[in-house]
Parts: C-alpha cells; sequence; structure tokens
C-alpha cells in the first residue's frame, strides 16, 4: 500500500509536474527529502545557478486538513526564499492558499484543486519574472 507521500507525489508530478517540465524543470530524486514531504523541482540557469521550486508536505495522520507550501527560489539567492501562496496574495490574485501561503487539503479533490491552484500561481510568478 503507497504512503501518504508517495500519493502526493504521484498527484504533485502529474499536475505540477508536467507544466514545470515544459519550463525545463526537472524533479530531483532525493529519496530522503521525499520521504519527509521534500520535493524539489530544479532547472539549470546561466553561470550554473539552479531555479528552485520547492514543495513540502506536512502530512496529518491523525484526522485534520493537511497542507503543503510552495517556494520558489534561485541557488544563488538561498536568502530570497519566496512563499509562492503570499506571494500570490500580496498580488492580489485569487489563491486557494492560507494568509501564510500554505495550501490545506483533506481529500484527493481538495488536493486536486490546491495543485491546480498552484499551477496558476507559477504560472504568474514565472511570467512576472520573465521567464520563458
Amino acid at each position: 500500500m503507497p504512503t501518504p507521500f508517495e500519493v502526493f507525489k504521484e498527484r504533485l508530478v502529474e499536475l505540477v509536474g508536467n507544466p514545470l517540465s515544459r519550463h525545463g524543470y526537472v524533479l530531483q530524486g532525493d529519496a530522503i527529502q521525499m520521504s519527509g514531504g521534500l520535493y524539489r523541482f530544479s532547472r539549470p540557469l546561466d553561470g550554473g545557478s539552479a531555479a528552485l521550486v520547492d514543495v513540502q508536505l506536512l502530512f496529518y495522520s491523525g484526522g485534520g486538513a493537511s497542507r503543503f507550501e510552495v517556494k520558489v527560489w534561485r541557488s544563488d539567492q538561498p536568502s530570497h526564499k519566496t512563499r509562492l501562496g503570499v506571494w500570490l496574495r500580496e498580488q492580489s490574485l485569487d489563491t486557494l492558499a492560507d494568509e501564510f501561503g500554505w495550501w490545506e487539503f483533506v481529500s484527493g479533490r481538495e488536493l486536486e484543486e490546491a495543485l491546480r491552484d498552484t499551477v496558476r500561481g507559477m504560472e504568474e510568478r514565472m511570467k512576472a519574472e520573465g521567464l520563458p
């Protein structure tokens, strides 16, 4: 039986990974990070640095909503991580993320809605940054 982290990864790759791959991002295969709920997509940039998208899952097994957050950053500027959900709210863009930038879900349908919202948000962020 798959773990909640494996199920999340499957949905993440399907709904977020495919759009990110069109922009040159690849999911890094760090099994230790993924088993702890951290999923990192990277894209090489000129000069040897990388553009990174981190998705951190907090899974609650005892009931209640699980949640995830998304951070967008560059490897040469690690102190400038942007919490995507917070950025979307600051830009007055419609999002399902709460004021702290976390997307909550209790069902598979809610997870899919939140991941689709994340994709829209990443595309807005990339557009704002002038990324292809």
